[in-house]
């Protein structure tokens, strides 16, 4: 909700943004996710029950990915 106010500010539509904007801002929300699971040791509590590195980059990705995407087929849609 941030980004697109900042890009509200910049002049920028943000229902049309072009793909690699839309894939910068899911990695920068992936990597923030992934240093707060790691500052609060929820990612040590989660190698402890045995889920590994894959399924926890899927939980990290999968929000921010699904978020930019709907966006994105609303920005396509409105015309």
């Amino acid at each position: 909700m941030g980004l697109s106010g900042v890009f509200l500010l910049a002049g920028t539509d943000p229902l049309r943004l072009p793909p690699l904007t839309l894939a910068a801002v899911v990695v920068l929300a992936a990597a923030v996710n992934l240093v707060e699971l790691r500052r609060r040791r929820e990612y040590d509590l989660l190698c402890n029950l045995g889920v590994g590195a894959v399924p926890v980059a899927a939980l990290v990705i999968a929000p921010p990915l699904t978020g930019e995407l709907l966006l994105h087929v609303v920005g396509t849609l409105r015309g």
